[in-house]
């Protein structure tokens, strides 16, 4: 499936022209070693996939959403801390933010409303503790023509992520693993961030 989500990137990539993603650096930079190399836009898309954040974040198999390479169109959020970028490739779904704003009106308490909307989003998402602290909330305006994005279903993740250089006994990986974030909804990886289109959203 990884190799039919890279060849598809890959012809979306050359067909298309994202005007929303003029003067971001990799998009440029992607964009000239393509024009010098016939399978320039497929080896760019190959190492994109490959990218091991988007292998442990999508699931493979047994997945209610397969995995696919799309144009995004319509508004993105990201969580983010003092320590994450808020132009990470990682996004969801507005309907996600918007689902809870009507479970937790406006009437409350600014800061104790925010904190209840971070908080139902973590599990959601499967946002690892040691990932982000998830204080910030950063949304993404649609993208005029639309942006590349790899979509699919968000997998389930322990509270605290695994050590990926660890040598974890079945016993140690079970206990690590005993509680998890189910996770489950979908989740956008965006290969280029037009920054321009981000702000801190829920100050």
């Amino acid at each position: 499936m990884r190799n039919q989500v890279a060849s598809d990137l890959g012809a979306l990539l050359e067909r298309s022209n994202f005007p929303a993603l003029a003067g971001v650096a990799e998009y440029t930079a992607a964009r000239a070693a393509a024009a010098k190399n016939p399978r320039g836009w497929l080896q760019a898309a190959e190492r994109i996939v490959a990218n091991p954040s988007l292998r442990t974040g999508i699931r493979d198999f047994g997945s209610r959403q397969d995995a696919k390479a799309t144009v995004w169109t319509k508004t993105l959020f990201r969580a983010a801390s003092n320590r994450n970028s808020p132009f990470g490739s990682w996004w969801f779904d507005a309907e996600l933010v918007e689902r809870w704003e009507r479970v937790f009106p406006a009437s409350l308490p600014r800061l104790a409303r925010r904190q209840k909307i971070f908080e139902a989003l973590r599990p959601m998402l499967a946002v690892c503790y040691d990932w982000n602290d998830f204080t910030q909330l950063w949304k993404m305006a649609p993208a005029p023509g639309g942006i590349p994005a790899i979509t699919g279903q968000g997998r389930p993740q322990p509270l605290t992520s695994l050590d990926p250089a660890a040598h974890y006994t079945a016993q140690e990986r079970a206990e690590l693993t005993k509680v998890l974030f189910i996770g489950g909804y979908q989740q956008v990886f965006l290969p280029f961030v037009p920054r321009g289109l981000v702000a801190q959203y829920l100050v």
